[in-house]
This record gives C-alpha cells, sequence and structure tokens, in this order.
C-alpha cells in the first residue's frame, strides 16, 4: 500500500533545522546517542550496583570516574571534530540520531521515517527529494540494519552522498573504552560525509 503513512509526520521534519519528533527524552529508545544522557544511565547503574553490593562502592565508584573522564575527554574532541560541519545539511534514514545530533549542534534535515518496519509515504518523499534536488544536503545516511531501496531510488540521479550510521553499535568491540570508541565512530562516519569538497 503506497498511501502516505508517514505525511501525518511532514511537519516535524520541514527542511528549516532539526526534526522535532523525539524530542522529549522521557522513554527515548536510542538514549546513548546523547552522552550526557548515557552519563545519567550509568551514574544510575553505579547507585543501583552499589546498593546490591555495598562492599564494592569504592570500585564502582572508581570505575564511574574512570567513565565520566573518558567521556568528558572524548566529548572535547569530538565538539572540535564536528564543529566545523554544523552548516552541512543531511537526512537519517529513521529517527534515531536526535540525540548525538542536537548535542553536536548538525543540521539534521529531517528522517525517510520513524519506524524503520514502516515505508515513508509518497508526500513525504517528494518533500525529501525536492530539499535534495534543492542541494540542501550534502549526505544521506543509511543503516546496515535494513536495506534501503527507498534510498536509493531517491537519490538517483543526484548529486548527493550516501553515509553509514550504525544505531545499535553492532561491530562496535566490548570494553573499557567501547561506548567513547562507538562516539567516534559516529562522528567518522558524520565527517566522512559531510566534509566540503
Amino acid at each position: 500500500d503506497e498511501h502516505d503513512e508517514h505525511d501525518e509526520h511532514d511537519g516535524h521534519d520541514g527542511h528549516d533545522g532539526h526534526d522535532e519528533h523525539g524530542h522529549q527524552h522521557q522513554g527515548d529508545p536510542h538514549f546513548w546517542m546523547a552522552p550526557e544522557r548515557a552519563l545519567e544511565a550509568a551514574a544510575k547503574i553505579r547507585d543501583r550496583l552499589i546498593q546490591l553490593q555495598p562492599d564494592q562502592a569504592d570500585v564502582l565508584g572508581l570505575a564511574y570516574q574512570r567513565f565520566e573522564s573518558r567521556l568528558q575527554e572524548k566529548d572535547k574532541l569530538l565538539k572540535q571534530q564536528l564543529k566545523p560541519l554544523k552548516d552541512q545539511g543531511f537526512f537519517v534514514f529513521h529517527d534515531a540520531f536526535s540525540g548525538f545530533v542536537e548535542h553536536y549542534q548538525l543540521k539534521q534535515l529531517g528522517y525517510f521515517t520513524v519506524d524503520p518496519g514502516r515505508k515513508p509515504g509518497a508526500k513525504h518523499l517528494s518533500e525529501i527529494r525536492q530539499a535534495l534536488e534543492q542541494q540542501k544536503a550534502v549526505c544521506v545516511f543509511v543503516e546496515p540494519q535494513f536495506k534501503a531501496p527507498v534510498v536509493e531510488n531517491l537519490i538517483r540521479g543526484l548529486n548527493i552522498d550516501v553515509g553509514r550510521l550504525d544505531p545499535l553499535a553492532s561491530t562496535s568491540p566490548t570494553g573499557a573504552t567501547g561506548y567513547t570508541d562507538y562516539l567516534q565512530s559516529l562522528a567518522d562516519s558524520f565527517s566522512g560525509c559531510l566534509k566540503k569538497n
């Protein structure tokens, strides 16, 4: 069925800056995209573990301090890396990256779909195509978890780059620096596609 399933969202992802969907962070299914929210989650985990294992309070507190220090240092570096890209418009495949985008003040113009399991409507796709034809965006990002023929069809014939963003960190190694390494991989994906020619 080709009816416009997502046309009710067209007012949210107009081409004037960040889309508004998902900005109420409570219940955000992608909270780890925002470094400040990841740090809040780590603090809650620390506190809960201390309740369960009070004899490990010092160890858990030190682990949190190390995580916080690594994250703050990485955050400073990523802000420097991404600052030159703040005026480079882009679209993402689905609405998963708003925490990262807002934190680093990137110019997301919109998304193809809220739910990757549903097709975007024809009117919505037409608006994205028009924005791309007007060269408001320099990149469209897809995700490794989903085939996106709708994106390929939409950008056919246009001088638009395609980048990859992984909202699930599916290839990121675990370990002490796993989260900050993941943030770096996101930043590198943005930089690789948005850098000016």
